[in-house]
């Protein structure tokens, strides 16, 4: 497939497909199980070299990822739970005694110990863990009927793929050209929403 849209705009990279699957696609890149990794690294290499990138419950990469990949509250499952969570984003787990034995823990594997410094001083997207609490609340969670969700270059897509998304990586003259796009043949004032995302 490819996408007018895209030449429109003139984008440098590929859209990326977002394809519910049962079958794991050959030669595609995945995380190990239980390995930490970024989910828009296989975005980014779906889009700039032409991989297949495949997700799992076992290989989502982050908790977020997990999350906005459709693999249920995968926050329940962050050290300290959804609470530990709440404040990893906002102020740290300092701030609680749970948070600050977890993170001590951490600091005792080598494995966790690069990690256990943001996780006691946070990442500070939200000003505090009750905001936090209200974004994870207000989050869409679901779970994807399939085994897998590909991420795929947009030309690579067959006709038989479940596809749920295309991702467009835009500069932002191009994220104007596409709101304006969005707008163009509809009524109302509110075809696009641009949302919060760390």
């Amino acid at each position: 497939m490819n996408s007018r849209i895209a030449q429109a705009i003139k984008l440098q990279t590929e859209p990326v497909a977002v394809v519910w699957s049962d079958d794991q696609p050959d030669g595609a890149v995945e995380f190990k199980p239980g390995k930490f990794g970024c989910v828009v690294s296989l975005f980014a290499t779906a889009a700039t070299r032409g991989r297949l990138g495949v997700f799992s419950r076992e290989t989502f990469g982050c908790w977020g990822g997990g999350v906005g990949l459709g693999f249920g509250n995968r926050y329940e499952d962050f050290p300290g739970g959804v609470d530990g969570f709440c404040h990893f984003l906002s102020e740290g787990n300092e701030t609680t005694e749970q948070g600050r034995a977890i993170g001590e823990h951490m600091k005792q594997d080598p494995a966790g110990a690069r990690f256990a410094d943001t996780y006691l001083h946070g990442e500070r997207y939200v000003k505090d863990a009750g905001l936090t609490r209200e974004f994870v609340d207000d989050l869409p969670m679901m779970e994807v009927p399939t085994r897998y969700v590909v991420v795929k270059p947009l030309s690579q897509a067959r006709a038989d793929d479940d596809i749920q998304n295309i991702s467009f990586f835009v500069e932002p003259d191009q994220l104007s050209a596409l709101v304006i796009l969005a707008n163009y043949a509809r009524r109302g004032l509110d075809n696009v929403l641009m949302t919060y995302a760390a």
